[in-house]
Formats: C-alpha cells, sequence, structure tokens
C-alpha cells in the first residue's frame, strides 16, 4: 500500500494502476480520518505502507515531515524502516505522467528500522519527537547516498 494525493488519483486516466498497486488517496492538508484508519487496518494486518513524510513533491512539501508518519508509528506501534531517494538527471515533480513516461535513474538506500514506544492516544510531544528522528535518519541516508555520488 502507498499513499498519494486524492486530486490524482480522482482525475487520473491510469486510476486502475493505482488501484492494483493498493494506493489510498489522501486530501492534502487536511486530517483525511478515512485515510488515517486504512493505514491502520493495513498496519495491523502486517502490510507494508509507503509514504514520503515530506508530503509530496511540490508546494505541499515539508522538509521537516508532516506529523502523521509519527502518528501511525506511535498509534500502531510497528517498526518504520527509513529511505531516502535522489534521483539523477531529470525527473518530473509536477507531472504524474512525466514521471511514469521519462526515463530516470534513482539511488535509494533504506536504513535500520526504527521502533517507537506504542501509546493508544498519541501526545504532540511524541509525534514531534518520533517524527523528528525519522527525517533525520531520511536526511542522513540522502547525505550517505550524495557522499557516495561524489567520491
Amino acid at each position: 500500500m502507498t499513499i498519494m494525493a486524492k486530486e490524482i488519483y480522482v482525475q487520473s486516466h491510469i486510476r486502475w494502476v493505482f488501484q492494483a498497486f493498493r494506493c489510498i488517496p489522501v486530501e492534502r492538508g487536511k486530517r483525511d480520518i478515512r485515510a488515517i484508519r486504512t493505514m491502520l487496518d493495513g498496519l495491523a494486518a502486517q502490510e507494508v505502507i509507503g509514504l514520503f513524510p515530506e508530503g509530496g513533491l511540490g508546494r505541499h512539501r515539508v522538509d521537516a515531515g508532516h506529523l502523521g508518519v509519527g502518528y501511525l508509528a506511535i498509534k500502531s506501534g510497528v517498526p518504520v524502516v527509513p529511505a531516502s531517494i535522489v534521483w539523477d538527471g531529470p525527473h518530473s515533480v509536477t507531472s504524474m505522467l512525466k514521471t511514469l513516461l521519462v526515463p530516470s535513474k534513482a539511488r535509494i538506500r533504506y536504513g535500520k528500522p526504527l521502533q517507537f514506544q506504542q501509546e493508544a492516544r498519541p501526545r504532540k510531544e511524541s509525534l514531534q519527537t518520533c517524527t523528528k528522528e525519522i527525517m533525520k535518519q531520511i536526511e542522513a541516508l540522502r547525505e550517505s547516498i550524495l557522499s557516495d555520488a561524489r567520491a
């Protein structure tokens, strides 16, 4: 399962692809309770959820990460595997079609699983601490990819 912007999901001519990959449409800038419940149900069923805690590729991106990743980690109690993707060459951040059709190389690095204390009602402080640690690990992975590319 992976999450994606609802506006892309509903307007796409390739929605069948998104459905086949079990994409979860999420309304940006809102607490999308349906999407959160779907993700928590998936995690409880031991499914993997792929998400970008930065929240997108364009104007919706927040480098510090959205607290939703912390919420999912703490509420579910499942480990988080941080990952970073660095694109080589052109990569569209504005067009889903270009992203799928224009060839581009990517380097991906995965970190060690992170485990956070489960809370039935996650506190904001816990969410902030968790999200900050996840984003710190993602940034370290990104820097290691870039460092290897310079070597």
